[in-house]
């Protein structure tokens, strides 16, 4: 992972990164009661830097696989399993609770950065 200033860039890819696999993390546990298999894990990790056309290399996925089910599991410890709610909502429900999910997505974007600053 590149942590220069000038690597600002592929930072934020990392924190969105993480930000997409916790939100998967917390609907799984949401609707399955059971966090990601690993090999659903992997495949959507891969899916997602291929879509993104993202560097990343096999330490670093192992890395942000595991940061996401921690920061999963602390956001679900603090907040509960109804905090998903929003990200799982179709477009009409998602008007009807705008503030709360743009508060949630605040809320999920700020711990993946914290955990990823507070990691390197």
């Amino acid at each position: 992972m590149d942590h220069s200033p000038a690597g600002k860039p592929a930072f934020m890819k990392y924190v969105t990164l993480l930000y997409f696999l916790v939100v998967a993390q917390l609907a799984a546990k949401r609707q399955l009661d059971s966090w990601l298999p690993v090999a659903q894990l992997v495949a959507l990790l891969h899916n997602w830097i291929d879509e993104h056309q993202m560097k990343c290399d096999w330490r670093d996925r192992i890395w942000l696989g595991k940061a996401s089910l921690e920061v999963a599991r602390s956001v679900h410890a603090a907040y509960g399993p109804a905090f998903v709610v929003p990200f799982l909502s179709t477009v009409a429900e998602s008007r009807t609770m705008a503030g709360d999910a743009r508060e949630k997505r605040s809320i999920l974007r700020t711990a993946c950065f914290h955990y990823l600053t507070r990691k390197l």
